[in-house]
């Protein structure tokens, strides 16, 4: 039987160091930036954990809460229609 695969760890990081991942994004791939911080800081940062805060500066930027639902990130994907008779 194969065993469930293992949780994420959660990665807390600070305001400060959003900003610095934030301010290196032009510099590097995603996977890139996660290596380079994870080194420098000594905590493990994966490629997700970039990629979430990259997604809610950009969300941000177009005035949006990082809360907010964009069509197509989770949402379901068809119409409901209803008809009155």
């Amino acid at each position: 039987m194969a065993e469930p695969p293992a949780k994420r760890r959660q990665t807390n990081l600070t305001f400060e160091q959003k900003n610095e991942i934030i301010l290196y994004k032009d510099k590097a791939m995603q996977s890139d930036i996660s290596v380079h911080f994870s080194n420098i800081w000594n905590i493990k940062i994966g490629r997700s954990t970039v990629s979430d805060i990259l997604n809610k500066r950009a969300q941000r930027a177009l005035g949006r809460s990082p809360e907010e639902k964009v069509k197509g990130q989770g949402e379901a994907n068809y119409i409901i229609i209803t008809k009155y008779w």
